[in-house]
């Protein structure tokens, strides 16, 4: 059975599993070395990556620690250990097959409260030496604390697929320290960045060799979770830093749009700096006739090459598997007819812009400019939200100086415009999603936030 464990006592097995982990710093420190056959060899390499001052006692030694010596990267004493060879060490490593000697050694240390790693040897160790794996400033280490030293070899052959290119990750992440400690004055906030920075798809930039990317996304991470620097500005002018720091480190941005003011603000607000950006529409196929109208109006006027993504089945299939689902199960027909195509229009971008706003509903009041976003098949990128700070008012005021068009359902009172089974005009009562799936406790269909509830009341 496992479980924790805790072993105390030195037998013939020698185990002492009461090891308390520690990374020491060995950089000009003396190091002993008792030994010099391959064994040692091993572990003297190890210790010439740690910048310790290596010497080695022993009558005889590999070639290789031969070349080590005449480099004078060891200091190597040709003849038998004496425990005087102990007085000033640092740490001390028996690498000899002799349990004698290795004993002989161990006690020498004991007297001088050193630390001694006997290899092989546990009844003669004050001190385990794990198996490492190293990359950049990246040490991983993993201890059996004597059991079975082979699989920690193993596990850290393991590790080190798992982590490949962390390494670079980490000089990238090291270079934003003092930024980040310069712009967040408590450590929570601090704390708060760090893990959302290691936990998004910055990382995995800079571990596949795009450290420069990556430095951009994590600058502009910071910038978002610090707060907007000039919070007087105009909202134009937000909006545009968004957008621009997204096309800094963008290789492939997609902006979704279904024919609604803000998204058409959006797009126009985009492509003043990317004229060619990609554009999606989801065809759920439940729109009304105005708004598939109105998109194809807008694709002409605008010169856009907008990009329809649909279900696999036509609404006359999809209905007669299902019946009207948006009446007996909303969050389903969501997920078939918006959610599955959606995915499929965002599959290959790794920024996806959106149009959502804090003001919009009470379910959109915590949204952030900059978020991660994992789709179903466990694929990563950013959905940026240049708008998310704006006001209606903003919205119409732009919209208004740069003569976009507006949807014609606007006029009839509609406030929010998505499927026609499930939206309804409000006349400017309540919120600009009131109007959405009335009748129930649905919020959101579920591609920019999870909703709190999916059925119809009774």
């Amino acid at each position: 059975m496992g479980g924790p464990t805790t072993i105390t006592d030195r037998g013939p097995a020698g185990w002492t599993l009461n090891a308390f982990p520690v990374m020491a710093d060995l950089s000009g420190r003396r190091v002993l070395v008792v030994g010099g056959g391959h064994t040692a060899e091993e572990k003297i390499r190890l210790l010439v990556d740690a910048h310790a001052h290596i010497d080695v006692v022993s009558p005889a030694v590999t070639p290789a620690l031969e070349g080590l010596a005449r480099r004078r990267s060891i200091v190597w004493h040709r003849r038998r250990f004496r425990p005087s060879d102990v007085e000033g060490a640092f740490f001390v490593v028996a690498a000899t097959d002799d349990p004698d000697v290795n004993r002989i050694v161990f006690a020498a240390a004991e007297r001088k409260a050193t630390l001694c790693n006997a290899v092989d040897d546990t009844a003669n160790c004050s001190a385990i030496l794990p198996s490492v794996h190293r990359e950049g400033p990246l040490v991983v280490t993993v201890s059996t604390s004597g059991a079975a030293p082979a699989l920690a070899v193993r596990l850290r052959e393991q590790i080190a697929r798992l982590t490949a290119g962390s390494g670079d990750a980490l000089e990238v992440l090291a270079g934003f320290r003092g930024r980040i400690k310069d712009s967040f004055e408590t450590f929570a906030e601090r704390r708060d960045i760090w893990y959302r920075i290691v936990d998004s798809p910055a990382v995995d930039l800079a571990r596949r060799g795009e450290e420069q990317r990556a430095r951009r996304v994590i600058a502009h991470m910071i910038d978002e979770a610090a707060g907007d620097p000039s919070p007087a500005d105009l909202p134009v002018t937000r909006a545009d830093r968004r957008i621009l720091r997204t096309l800094e480190w963008s290789a492939h941005p997609v902006v979704t749009l279904s024919g609604q003011l803000g998204g058409l603000v959006l797009v126009d607000l985009i492509r003043r700096h990317r004229p060619d950006i990609d554009v999606v529409f989801v065809d759920t196929g439940y729109h009304p006739p105005e708004s598939v109208a109105f998109i194809k109006d807008v694709a002409r006027k605008w010169d856009l090459a907008i990009r329809v993504v649909a279900a696999e089945t036509d609404l006359v299939t999809h209905e007669a598997e299902h019946g009207p689902l948006y009446l007996t199960d909303p969050a389903r027909c969501c997920e078939i007819r918006k959610l599955g195509p959606a995915e499929i229009g965002l599959t290959g971008h790794d920024a996806w812009f959106t149009a959502i706003r804090r003001d919009q509903a009470e379910s959109r009041r915590d949204q952030q400019g900059l978020t991660d976003h994992t789709l179903d098949d466990g694929t990563r990128l950013w959905k940026v939200n240049p708008l998310v700070d704006w006001t209606w008012d903003d919205i119409t005021a732009y919209a208004d100086t740069r003569q976009i068009p507006r949807h014609p359902l606007y006029a009839d009172g509609y406030t929010s415009i998505g499927c026609a089974p499930c939206t309804t005009p409000t006349h400017g009562e309540g919120d600009d999603r009131a109007g959405r799936w009335s009748g129930t406790e649905r919020l959101e269909c579920g591609l920019h936030i999870v909703p709190v509830a999916t059925g119809r009341e009774s």
